[in-house]
């Protein structure tokens, strides 16, 4: 992958909890898709490995990249929330926050996020470009309300982030069963909604030490600022533990 600093990237890992026969790991590198929306200033870019390889040293021959051209705008001007196909509630919600149409972003990675069979995610955008609502709106439409597991983990990599990622994904979920917790190390025996936003740190800390919370029905795990927090050992290491867990 090639990491833009002025960009900020989010990796979703999304996991199937049920065995399929239209399973995607024997697919090669050779599979592996991406749709890149980019103007003069590269301003949004969207790639979908299919298979669970690391795809940072693949250039963009060896992997073989579909590339689509627009406009220098942020907002999609032939998607709305209707021909996306979001949820009734949570469209509602998007509205009392005003965000009255999606973001090229949002409109791009959210069909992505609910194909099925289920592979992984790699977006990136500039700041504003509507980021943190592409996952979130992910993330809330593929959750199962009836269940109380904990089934999201989304990670940054500050307290800040945490508390701004929670505030945003919690109204956006506000018309739907889904809660959405943020968990801080000052946090004692706190309990998780659906969808819990960590740091790494505590997360290893309260998650994989002490086992305080269970991971058995987790479905997605998002990486928010990816391109920070891969660079950074700790996290990095945290980031494959979680993974193999």
């Amino acid at each position: 992958i090639i990491l833009y600093i002025h960009f900020l990237l989010f990796y979703i890992f999304i996991f199937s909890l049920q065995p399929s026969k239209d399973s995607n790991t024997n697919k090669t590198a050779d599979d592996l898709a991406k749709v890149t929306l980019h103007d003069q200033a590269d301003d949004e870019t969207v790639e979908q490995p299919i298979d669970n390889e690391p795809t940072a040293t693949k250039t963009a021959e060896e992997v073989g990249l579909e590339v689509e051209t627009k406009d220098n705008e942020l907002l999609s001007k032939d998607q709305t929330w209707d021909t996306l196909g979001v949820r009734p509630e949570i469209k509602e919600a998007l509205f009392d926050m005003n965000f009255n149409s999606p973001s090229k972003i949002q409109s791009t990675t959210f069909p992505l996020i609910m194909k099925t069979p289920v592979s992984h995610l790699i977006a990136q955008a500039k700041n504003g470009a509507g980021k943190t609502g592409a996952f979130g709106l992910g993330v809330i439409s593929r959750l199962d309300e009836t269940s109380n597991a904990i089934q999201a983990i989304i990670f940054a990599h500050t307290l800040e982030l945490v508390n701004q990622i929670e505030s945003v994904l919690a109204k956006m979920a506000k018309k739907t069963k889904l809660k959405v917790t943020a968990l801080h190390s000052s946090d004692k025996n706190k309990e998780a909604g659906h969808i819990v936003v960590i740091t790494p740190g505590h997360f290893d800390t309260c998650f994989l030490k002490k086992k305080q919370y269970k991971l058995d029905q987790v479905k997605m795990i998002v990486f928010d600022e990816a391109d920070y927090m891969f660079t950074n050992e700790v996290t990095l290491q945290v980031a494959e533990k979680t993974l193999k867990h």
